[in-house]
């Protein structure tokens, strides 16, 4: 009996105490906010995986790229002072691209990037794919590849191995 008591004194304190809230100082209804639009957009995780490296173009001042093991890759937005995702376009079956190996930046077209994505190199995990960009990582042209990258593997932090050409012939688009 004493728990009974025990919770209806407690549903009836916290209903006085909604009352007492949702009026005003003198028993008048309390004003309601007025409703504020809110604009959705990526959370800035501060933690929670292993950023691998940083790439830095060689001539373009400003241009940096970071590649994770398991969170993808970002590319600094100077103005904004802040990482911004690259792979957040990528769907569910393909987390596996989330891990970035190697990034290779073009060193006489600061526009291209390059990232070679996979994350396991066992057999159930599916293969690489090489990840094109020619507008800083905003859109990417896939490559799948008969590989698997390992970029939540052992030696992740030992460098990038990827390396872009300088020269490309006419015919090449990347």
């Amino acid at each position: 009996m004493h728990g009974k008591t025990g919770i209806l004194i407690f549903v009836c304190s916290m209903a006085a105490a909604s009352l007492v809230v949702s009026t005003g100082a003198q028993g008048q209804p309390a004003k309601r906010m007025a409703a504020v639009p809110y604009t959705w957009k990526n959370v800035q995780i501060v933690g929670g995986g292993f950023v691998d490296g940083i790439i830095f173009h060689p001539a373009a001042k400003g241009v940096r790229y970071a590649r994770t093991d398991i969170g993808g890759a970002y590319r600094w937005n100077e103005p904004a002072e802040r990482w911004e995702p690259l792979l957040d376009w990528l769907p569910y079956e393909d987390t596996n691209l989330m891990g970035v190996e190697s990034i290779a930046v073009d060193p006489s077209d600061p526009d291209r990037v390059y990232l070679a994505c996979g994350m396991y190199t066992n057999a159930r995990t599916p293969d690489g794919a090489i990840l094109l960009s020619q507008d800083r990582g905003k859109t990417f042209r896939r490559v799948n590849v008969p590989i698997k990258f390992g970029g939540n593997e052992n030696g992740r932090g030992n460098g990038s191995a990827a390396a872009a050409a300088a020269a490309r012939t006419a015919r090449s688009p990347y």
